[in-house]
């Protein structure tokens, strides 16, 4: 037979971290996508 259980939602996960936390999660994120389409957009240049 199936169990016939709820579940917990919104406990642990990754979004329990303290701001600072999220805050330098969020910088290294942007810095490397800034970095990608540097490198994509230096590349494209190089070609013409």
């Amino acid at each position: 037979s199936a169990a016939q259980h709820g579940v917990q939602a919104g406990t642990g996960g990754s979004f329990t971290a303290s701001l600072p936390a999220l805050i330098g999660g969020g910088a290294l994120i942007a810095a490397a996508l800034c970095g990608a389409a540097h490198r994509v957009w230096r590349r494209r240049r190089a070609d013409d």
